[in-house]
C-alpha cells in the first residue's frame, strides 16, 4: 500500500496521518499544501460544498489543485504514484485538518483512490469522504453518526524503524553520547506545548512547575530531558532558559520547538521513566499513553468550561491512562508514576484500546484488503 499524505505543516496533522499509514502497513509520500490563503481556501470550501469532485469542470479541478500545491511537488507526487516501486500497491490519501480536506478530495479524485481524513472538516460533508477518523470528543453531540465515520478515544501515533532511527541519531550528535549510555541512566521528559482557545499558558505557573520537576529529580536519581513546541509562548521559554543556567546538573538535552524544527519526542519517549505533560496538548498525551507511559498531566488555566478537552480528560483520568494534577500535587505524582508503573509496550496498549479493531474497521468502511495492516510494536 502507498499513502499520499495531505498535510497542512503542522507536526500534529503530520504525525498522526503518518502513524495511521503506519498501522496500515504502508509506505508513504508527502504533498504539503502551500501558497493559499486561509481566507481564500474558507471560501472555495464554501463554494464547493455542493458539489462532490467529480462533477467539478476539469480545468477547475486542475486550477484547484496548482492553488493548493507547488507545481514541481504535485507533478512529483503524481508521477510516483502513478508508478510506484511496487506495481501491485493500493493507492490511498490521507489528510488531516480542516486546510486539506479539499485538497485531499482533488488528489483521491485524481488518482481514483480512497480517501481517509482525520479530525476537522468544516464545511466539508462526511460524504465526501470515503472514510473519517475523529477523536471521540469531536463527535460527542452528534444525534446520528455516518457509517464511514470511526471514532478513537485519543489522538493517534505512531513511530516507525526509520524515524526513530533519526531521533535517535539527533539526540546522540546532542548529547555527545551514545543511544546505549543513554539507555542506561535514569530519565523524566518534560513536554510543554502552548497557548490555545481553551487555556492559557503562564510563565509563573509553568516555571514552578519546572521547579517543583527539578527538585523532584534530584530525590529519584534522575535526569531531566526538556522539549517545548511551536506553540510554546516566548515568555515561558524564557523563564525557563534562565533556571537551565543554574541547573545545568539536572539536565540532559533540551530543545526549544519555538525555533528547532528537531522533534525529540519518539526519542524521549523510549528514554524515559516518567513522563510529564503540559494540559493543553492531547497528541503529546495520547502519544505517551500510545507509547506505553501513564503521563502525568500538568493542569493549566481554563479560558472555557465543557471544551473536548474536558471530555478528552474524562476519559483518560477514569480509564487510568494519565495522572492529573496541579503544581502541588506534580512531586507526588512523579514520584508515585515513577515507583508504581511500569511501561508497556506500544502492541498491549493498542489491543487495549481496540487501536488494531479500529484500522480494520477503517479499512472495511473504505472496502479495502486488511492485507499489510502493521502488528509491530
Amino acid at each position: 500500500m502507498l499513502a499520499i499524505i495531505v498535510t497542512d505543516g503542522k507536526r500534529g496533522h503530520e504525525n498522526q496521518s503518518r502513524a495511521l499509514a503506519h498501522f496500515l502497513g504502508a509506505d508513504s509520500l508527502t504533498l504539503n499544501v502551500s501558497g493559499i490563503h486561509q481566507p481564500t481556501e474558507s471560501i472555495i470550501r464554501l463554494v464547493l460544498y455542493p458539489f462532490p469532485p467529480s462533477v467539478i469542470p476539469l480545468p477547475l479541478r486542475s486550477l484547484l489543485l496548482h492553488l493548493y500545491f507547488p507545481r514541481p511537488e504535485l507533478e512529483r507526487v503524481l508521477q510516483s504514484a502513478s508508478k510506484p516501486a511496487d506495481p501491485r500497491a493500493t493507492l490511498l490519501v490521507i489528510s488531516a485538518g480542516t486546510l486539506t480536506s479539499i485538497p485531499g478530495m482533488l488528489i483521491s479524485n485524481r488518482l481514483n483512490a480512497p480517501h481517509v481524513h482525520l479530525l476537522g472538516h468544516s464545511l466539508v460533508p462526511c460524504s465526501r469522504f470515503g472514510a473519517l477518523l475523529v477523536p471521540s470528543h469531536d463527535v460527542r453531540a452528534r444525534r446520528r453518526v455516518p457509517r464511514n465515520l470511526i471514532t478513537f478515544p485519543l489522538a493517534i501515533s505512531s513511530t516507525d524503524e526509520g524515524e526513530l532511527k533519526r531521533c535517535i541519531n539527533n539526540l546522540e550528535l546532542r548529547s555527545g553520547k551514545s543511544w546505549d549510555n543513554l539507555q542506561g541512566k535514569n530519565f523524566v521528559s518534560m513536554l510543554i506545548g502552548g497557548e490555545n482557545s481553551y487555556f492559557s499558558m503562564e510563565p509563573d505557573l509553568i516555571l514552578e512547575a519546572f521547579r517543583v520537576a527539578l527538585s523532584t529529580l534530584q530525590k529519584i536519581d534522575a535526569r531531566l530531558l526538556l522539549t517545548t513546541s511551536r506553540r510554546t509562548p516566548l515568555a515561558v521559554e524564557e523563564v525557563l532558559k534562565a533556571e537551565i543556567r543554574d541547573n545545568v546538573h539536572l539536565i540532559e538535552t533540551v530543545v526549544w520547538g519555538r525555533s528547532d524544527l528537531f522533534n525529540p519526542v519518539p526519542g524521549f519517549l523510549e528514554l524515559s521513566k516518567v513522563v510529564i505533560v503540559t494540559e493543553d496538548s492531547i497528541s503529546m498525551i495520547s502519544e505517551a499513553i500510545l507509547a506505553g507511559h501513564t503521563p502525568v498531566v500538568v493542569q493549566l488555566p481554563k479560558k472555557r468550561r465543557r471544551s473536548k478537552f474536558e471530555y478528552f480528560a474524562g476519559y483518560v483520568r477514569d480509564n487510568g491512562l494519565a495522572r492529573f494534577c496541579e503544581n502541588v500535587q506534580l512531586e507526588r505524582s512523579i514520584i508515585e508514576v515513577a515507583s508504581a508503573f511500569k511501561k508497556r509496550s506500544a502492541k498491549e496498549v493498542r489491543a487495549e484500546l481496540g487501536l488494531d479493531e479500529v484500522v480494520s474497521n477503517l479499512l472495511e468502511v473504505l472496502g479495502m484488503s486488511k492485507f499489510g495492516v502493521s502488528s509491530t510494536s
